[in-house]
C-alpha cells in the first residue's frame, strides 16, 4: 500500500488474499506466508493479517501462527468453494461482445471482444496470463494493449496488467482450482498452537 495504491476494501482485500491463495495452490505452495501475501498483493502485512483472520473466522482459511508472530494461510474446502462460486460471475456473449462481471456489463469492439475471448479461454485452460506480444499479433491493427482499452471502464479492473511477468495480461478471475488437489488431501501437517 502506498501513496498511489490506497488501502483496498475489507470485503475486495480478502476476494485478493482469496484469488492469491489459489494462485499459489495452483503453483504448489499450499501454504504461502502472511508477509509474502502482504508483499505480492502491495498490502501491509497488518491489513493481510486482519483480513485473513476473518476468512478464518469464515472457515475460508486456517492460520497457522509460529513463534515471532507470524503466520502461514492455508486455504480450506470452503474456500476453495467460494473461489468457485467467484467464478461464475463471469458472463458473456457468443461474441465476447458484450461480457457482465460481477454484474458490471461491459461492450467491447470487435478486436476488444477478441483479447477478452483469448483471455478467458486462457483462464479456462488453467493458464491465465497471456503475453501482450501474443495478444497484439493475434489482434488485427492493435499496437499497443492499453491504446486498445483507451478509456475503457473495464481496463484494470476486469482486464489486469501484471508486471510479473512483464508486459502479460490475465483477466480479473480467481485461479481454477481442483475441488481435490493432491494439495487439499487430508494428509496435512498438524496444528501445532
Amino acid at each position: 500500500m502506498t501513496e498511489s495504491n490506497p488501502p483496498a476494501q475489507p470485503e475486495e482485500l480478502r476476494r485478493r488474499i482469496l484469488f492469491y491463495l489459489g494462485e499459489e495452490l495452483n503453483r504448489g505452495v499450499d501454504h504461502p506466508h502472511l508477509h509474502a501475501i502482504a508483499d505480492a498483493l502491495n498490502e501491509t502485512e497488518g491489513d493481510i493479517r486482519r483480513q485473513s483472520e476473518i476468512l478464518g473466522y469464515q472457515g475460508l482459511v486456517e492460520l497457522r501462527w509460529y513463534i515471532g508472530g507470524g503466520a502461514l494461510v492455508e486455504l480450506l474446502p470452503k474456500g476453495k468453494l467460494e473461489i468457485e462460486k467467484m467464478a461464475e460471475e463471469f458472463q458473456h456473449s457468443a461474441d465476447y461482445a458484450s461480457v457482465n462481471w460481477r454484474g458490471q456489463e461491459y461492450q467491447f469492439n470487435r478486436n476488444q471482444a477478441t483479447c477478452v475471448r483469448l483471455l478467458h479461454e486462457a483462464w479456462l485452460e488453467g493458464t491465465p496470463h497471456l503475453s501482450g506480444h501474443y495478444l497484439l499479433t493475434t489482434i488485427e491493427g492493435a499496437v499497443k494493449m492499453s491504446g486498445l482499452f483507451r478509456d475503457h471502464p473495464a481496463w484494470k479492473e476486469l482486464i489486469l496488467p501484471l508486471t510479473n511477468p512483464k508486459a502479460s495480461y490475465r483477466l480479473n478471475l480467481p485461479p481454477k482450482i481442483p475441488l481435490y488437489s493432491p494439495q487439499s488431501s487430508p494428509n496435512t501437517p498438524e496444528k501445532r498452537p
